[in-house]
């Protein structure tokens, strides 16, 4: 919904805050305003910080006044009866004194809080939820991380599986080199032995 909202119903509703506040403070025996004081505000202050948001209020309250006209939602004369007898419960009052103390623009107000209530449940009813979108979106999500983690999990097996590999073969090498070297040194003392004997046998012929 597009519409500009008169500063006239930004500040009523505002106004419209205060009151319930002031009604709820004075059951504790204080009133709006000195509760303000206490918590470091004016009410000067509160009604500026409260302005953005009344002005919200006021286009909701509007839209849903919209949709209450164009299916013709009523408030029954049982249903004003109710929240008379929930106004009563709550100041702790007879029904018959909240209703004598009721002027004509209060029960106004009251049937249209009914409708705008049936509004808000006529919407809700009518809604069309897309739940799919981010369920696709979280089955891709987890798909993704589980080929990741398979991922990490080959990678680190092909890493476990070089490293076993290359050090067997390591060793083999290793084992093999020891094994040949006594080999070697037994062939090289040999030939040492070999070499002593011919030039012995040489001497003794010249001699």
């Amino acid at each position: 919904m597009t519409v500009d909202v008169p500063d006239c119903m930004i500040n009523s509703r505002i106004e419209s805050t205060i009151r319930e506040n002031d009604a709820r403070m004075a059951q504790q025996v204080i009133s709006f305003e000195q509760y303000l004081g206490y918590m470091g505000t004016t009410l000067e202050q509160f009604k500026e910080q409260m302005n953005p948001s009344a002005e919200l209020q006021v286009k909701g309250t509007l839209a849903l006044e919209q949709i209450a006209k164009e299916e013709k939602l009523e408030a029954s004369d049982s249903e004003v009866e109710e929240q008379l007898s929930k106004i009563a419960e709550g100041y702790g009052m007879e029904l018959d004194k909240v209703k004598a103390f009721m002027r004509d623009e209060d029960i106004e107000s009251i049937k249209a809080d009914i409708k705008i209530t049936k509004a808000l449940a006529f919407i809700v009813e009518n809604a069309t939820w897309k739940k799919a979108a981010a369920k696709k979106t979280t089955t891709k999500t987890a798909a993704k991380s589980s080929d990741d983690t398979k991922a990490k999990s080959t990678t680190k097996s092909t890493t476990k599986s070089t490293t076993k590999t290359t050090t067997k073969s390591t060793t083999k090498k290793t084992t093999a080199e020891k094994a040949q070297k006594p080999a070697a040194s037994k062939d090289e003392g040999a030939k040492k032995t070999t070499t002593r004997k011919k030039k012995v046998e040489e001497v003794k012929e010249e001699a």
